[in-house]
């Protein structure tokens, strides 16, 4: 997604790791690997110029090997 690129610099607490997740559009649960909620970190809503703003404020998921771990 277009609007990650923003918290790409910044850093981040895991909130948890998603083990599995449902996918709305095609009513379908599906078992994930390697996927992480980051604290404080949802989904504008922006969908560009053709849909409408969605207010629905989700969780990003982020692949573990996208993120530098700090200590």
């Amino acid at each position: 997604m277009d609007e990650m690129w923003q918290y790409c610099t910044s850093q981040h607490k895991i909130l948890k790791k998603v083990n599995y997740f449902f996918d709305e559009r095609g009513a379908k649960m599906y078992k994930a690997k390697n996927i992480v909620l980051l604290e404080d970190v949802h989904c504008s809503g922006k969908q560009g110029n053709l849909m409408p703003r969605c207010d629905r404020n989700c969780y990003v998921f982020w692949k573990e090997d996208w993120l530098e771990k700090i200590r």
